[in-house]
């Protein structure tokens, strides 16, 4: 039991390094221009969509004004010396009508053009905050590079430390260490609480039953019905 505790120890210490690695500020920064660099690479595409758009609108409304020129010009080609009052009068108001809607077109062509304008001043934005998280993100990866080779050689030692021990722990105790972690349980084996009138998981904490608790110190240990680690008895406490 001595060694696989030791095991697990070192094992804990080798974990303790990582959380130190991945919850280091750097490889926040990392997370946080991913992060950065996702949203950007969506809004992009939203403002390209947007883009695409307006520069449909703009072209749709350019084929109604053209048509509408030609609407004026070949009303201001007719022949009005032999036409009546009413006549000229209703060709008169039909090229008021036609320049009307000229000035109400030009004007959705001018608010389109603006609208496109925002949209590219706002992509050269959301380009440059993507360029930023970038640079960002290699400086941290850089960092974190740094960060993990400064624990190589502690790293090394503990590794050796657990090849030693593993030689001398029984290939049954072993490999069922192995498959909880597999599950991610860590740590494996964890000592039981004694309150007097009951016992806990020194891992989850909750209660063992009283029968349960007979064959703890009977057998010298058990596996948690709720968090599925092995519990024993430290006989040093």
């Amino acid at each position: 039991m001595n060694k696989i505790l030791e095991y697990q120890k070192l094992e804990g210490e080798l974990i303790s390094i990582d959380k130190k690695v991945n919850q280091s500020p750097a490889m926040k920064a990392i997370e946080q221009a991913n992060q950065n660099s996702n949203n950007a690479k969506n809004e992009m595409k939203e403002l390209d969509k947007r883009a695409g758009e307006l520069l449909a609108s703009f072209k749709k409304l350019q084929e109604i004004m053209q048509r509408n020129v030609q609407n004026i010009q070949y009303l201001e080609k007719q022949k009005i010396e032999n036409s009546d009052k009413g006549q000229i009068k209703k060709l008169y108001d039909n090229i008021k009508k036609v320049n009307n809607n000229l000035n109400i077109i030009e004007q959705r062509i001018n608010e389109i053009n603006k609208n496109i304008d925002g949209v590219l001043k706002k992509f050269k934005r959301v380009k440059e905050q993507a360029n930023f998280s970038k640079d960002k993100k290699v400086k941290a990866l850089a960092e974190v590079d740094n960060l993990r080779k400064s624990f190589d050689a502690q790293k090394a030692e503990i590794q050796s430390k657990m090849q030693a021990l593993q030689n001398d722990i029984p290939a049954k105790s072993f490999e069922s260490y192995q498959r909880k972690r597999k599950e991610n349980i860590f740590p494996v084996y964890v000592n039981a609480i004694d309150e007097q009138s009951q016992m806990r998981c020194g891992g989850c904490k909750s209660i063992i039953p009283s029968g349960r608790s007979s064959k703890l110190k009977s057998d010298g240990f058990i596996e948690c019905e709720e968090c599925r680690r092995i519990i024993y008895i430290d006989e040093n406490k």
